[in-house]
């Protein structure tokens, strides 16, 4: 029994060992798989991972790439904008330019009338121009009259021969062979003088400074005025047997230098010269202020004097036009020369040019009309043949008028206008390239060009 038994625990014992067995067998195979799926799955886990990794190292290599890409595209779409707006500007400055210059280049055929105001002429009554608008002035008094033909100001007086001078906002009426002048503004009047000798000539700089001649038996006197009226502590006393007569004088529009044209005796000689003189505080240590004169001229009568700017000064003679500069005002200095064959009829300046008209030699041409810049520079020269009481500068525009016509030229010397107006004309002013103000004996009117 106990054999049996043990015997069939034996066996048990066998089948449980081979059931181990079995079973450790079954568990090493489950493991074995099992790692074995690890191991697959590790794989391609570290696969995709490797994967991944290269993706992004792929990425992260493409990306410089891409950024450059996107810079160079991004240049090129800026670089096309500024070409873009760069035509664009061209393409406005190129219409705008031909739109200028066909209407610098216009020449106009007729006019209207824009409008028409009443005026008092009076008689014997002049013109001049001040600053954009013009003076109006007779042996009575004087009138500032604005382009829309209104009355600013006036100032009565009494004077058997007005004078009129100005420069920039600043004037001077006086009373040729008289004692009075007035000092003026755009504003009105702002003194007034009395002299005890008669004045020969005036100048005014653009500060509101004047100077006179007077004349004496034995001396002349030139003679200074501050915009008030009051007489300065400065004057130029001259002998005719000595330093000679002043004939002309004119200030720069700064009021530092007054150029002044003498005759004087040379051995019983009649000669002519020009004289600087600087009122500055550079010149204050100079004698008698005298900074620069020229002999040169002997028996060349010399007509005017006139700065034009503050550095560039003409003298007027009865041969031709010497131009001077200033811009060393201790030293001015002969810059050039114009000369001319026939008679010099009529000269004219404003502040940047100078306009002579002289008789023509040529058949069927009555006069020759130069035009020069304050350097001496030739801009123009054209024939003219139109009678003429006017000739002036209105800004960059040249004005030749009678009381019936007129013929205005740009600075380049083409005609803008040439006819017959329907009324009087005793003053021509440029209010811009197609209007201008018309003055006559009892009227004043706005003209626009056709």
């Amino acid at each position: 029994m106990k054999k049996a038994c043990g015997g069939r625990r034996i066996w048990k014992a066998r089948l449980n060992g081979r059931a181990m067995e079995e079973n450790v067998g079954n568990s090493n195979d489950y493991f074995r798989e099992r790692q074995k799926r690890n191991l697959r799955k590790g794989i391609i886990e570290n696969k995709n991972l490797t994967d991944e990794e290269d993706e992004l190292e792929e990425e992260y290599e493409e990306e410089p790439e891409r950024e450059d890409g996107y810079d160079k595209s991004l240049k090129r779409h800026r670089r096309l904008r500024r070409l873009i707006l760069m035509g664009a500007v061209i393409a406005l400055a190129a219409i705008g330019a031909v739109f200028i210059f066909r209407r610098g280049s216009r020449q106009y055929a007729t006019y209207q009338v824009m409008w028409e105001k009443d005026l008092a002429e009076g008689n014997l009554t002049e013109y001049a121009d001040f600053g954009d608008n013009m003076l109006k002035f007779n042996r009575d008094g004087i009138s500032y009259i604005n382009r829309n033909g209104e009355t600013v100001w006036t100032q009565g007086y009494e004077m058997k021969s007005p004078v009129v001078e100005t420069c920039g906002d600043f004037g001077i009426v006086a009373d040729r062979r008289g004692y009075t002048m007035y000092i003026f503004s755009t504003e009105g009047i702002t003194g007034s003088a009395g002299t005890t000798l008669p004045i020969s000539r005036v100048t005014i700089a653009g500060q509101g400074m004047a100077a006179a001649i007077l004349e004496d038996t034995e001396a002349n006197y030139i003679r200074f005025f501050d915009k008030s009226g009051r007489q300065m502590d400065m004057e130029v006393r001259t002998l005719l047997s000595s330093n000679g007569y002043p004939t002309d004088i004119s200030l720069s529009p700064n009021g530092h230098l007054l150029a002044a044209s003498y005759v004087y005796l040379n051995q019983g000689t009649i000669l002519n010269k020009v004289i600087f003189y600087n009122y500055s505080s550079v010149g204050k240590d100079v004698q008698d202020k005298l900074v620069g004169g020229f002999e040169h001229y002997k028996e060349t009568m010399i007509g005017q004097v006139e700065f034009m700017t503050d550095t560039e000064a003409c003298v007027i003679t009865d041969g031709g036009i010497d131009f001077y500069s200033t811009k060393n005002e201790t030293s001015p200095a002969l810059k050039g020369s114009v000369t001319f064959e026939s008679e010099i009829r009529s000269v004219f300046t404003n502040k940047k040019y100078l306009g002579v008209i002289t008789d023509s030699n040529e058949n069927g041409q009555a006069y020759e009309l130069y035009v020069y810049n304050g350097s001496g520079t030739l801009l123009f020269h054209r024939p003219m043949n139109m009678r003429y009481t006017h000739a002036e500068f209105s800004g960059d525009t040249l004005l030749i008028y009678n009381e019936s016509e007129c013929t205005i030229r740009d600075i380049k010397g083409n005609v803008k206008y040439q006819g017959a107006l329907d009324k009087s004309l005793s003053k021509l002013v440029y209010v811009s390239d197609d209007q201008y103000i018309a003055a006559g004996a009892d009227k004043i009117r706005r003209l626009k060009l056709e």
